[in-house]
């Protein structure tokens, strides 16, 4: 899935995400927290980088970043 910062800038950047350990995913109705986990149970660790504001990731990732707001879908400005 390819994503694109959710910042102002379409710079270069990176980043490393662990869902499994994250409050907000809990939350989120419908999603299932094992696929942020190996097989022994442990978190995995994503790391991310954007080149010139867009990056290619598992799709389970990608949508994970734009729910918590890192990511959008699009380099679209859409109002609200």
């Amino acid at each position: 899935m390819k994503i694109y910062y959710a910042g102002n800038d379409r710079a270069n950047h990176s980043s490393v995400h662990c869902p499994a350990k994250d409050p907000r995913v809990a939350k989120v109705r419908g999603v299932d927290t094992d696929i942020f986990r190996d097989d022994l149970g442990e978190a995995i660790v994503y790391p991310v980088q954007f080149r010139g504001g867009m990056a290619e990731v598992e799709d389970h990732v990608g949508e994970y970043l734009v729910h918590v707001g890192h990511a959008k879908k699009t380099r679209l400005m859409i109002p609200a």
